[in-house]
C-alpha cells in the first residue's frame, strides 16, 4: 500500500515499472495518481526525482490530450456548420428548380 517510506530497491523498481506501464498504455491520470501517492512517502533524493519526472511527463501528456479534445470539438462545430450550410443551399436550389 502506498505511500511506502524508504522502499527497497525491488519495491522502488516495481513502483516505477507500474508508473511507466500505465504511461505506456496512455493511462496518464492513473500514472500521475500513482506517482503522487508514491511521492507522499519518505524517499531518497534520486528516487524522488525520478518519480517526480514521471509525474511531470504524465501532466504534460494530459495537457496535450486536453488540447486535442478542444481541437476535435472545434472541428466538429465547423463540420456541423458546413453541413448546415450545404443543406440550406440544397433546399434553396431545389426550390428554384420547382
Amino acid at each position: 500500500m502506498l505511500p511506502v517510506d524508504n522502499p527497497t530497491k525491488p519495491q522502488a523498481q516495481t513502483i516505477l515499472h507500474a508508473i511507466e506501464e500505465l504511461y505506456f498504455f496512455k493511462r496518464y491520470i492513473e500514472a500521475r495518481k500513482l506517482a503522487e501517492d508514491t511521492l507522499k512517502g519518505k524517499l531518497n533524493q534520486d528516487y524522488r526525482e525520478t518519480v517526480l519526472d514521471c509525474k511531470t511527463r504524465c501532466e504534460a501528456k494530459l495537457l496535450i490530450v486536453q488540447e486535442r479534445k478542444k481541437d476535435w470539438i472545434m472541428i466538429g462545430v465547423l463540420v456541423e456548420g458546413f453541413r448546415h450550410c450545404i443543406q440550406s443551399k440544397i433546399v434553396k436550389s431545389s426550390m428554384i428548380l420547382e
